[in-house]
């Protein structure tokens, strides 16, 4: 697979059937939302190592995020309405 079309947040199941993500050891904290896990992505390009992430076990407030799957835009291409967005330029650019 080389390229991959993601065009929302959800759950993992949904992106497994589409991209594989990979479990990683990386694991950081939230004060809203809890511990989120993080997932490498492998395409024929290449391995892209925690590019997504998961929150599996958000705190009570923040339980709606439960076991969605969010990617870095910093890190990805980025199309709204066939038209290709710039990248975010961030810290975790």
């Amino acid at each position: 697979m080389s390229a991959v079309e993601i065009v929302e947040v959800g759950p993992r199941d949904g992106f497994q059937a589409v991209v594989p993500l990979i479990p990683t050891d990386k694991r950081t904290q939230c004060a809203y939302k809890g511990e989120a896990s993080y997932f490498t992505v492998e395409l024929d390009s290449g391995a892209y190592e925690n590019l997504a992430w998961s929150y599996e076990q958000p705190l009570r407030g923040a339980a709606d995020v439960k076991g969605l799957v969010a990617f870095f835009n910093e890190h990805v291409d980025l199309i709204l309405d066939g038209e290709a967005l710039p990248r975010a330029i961030t810290p975790w650019s």
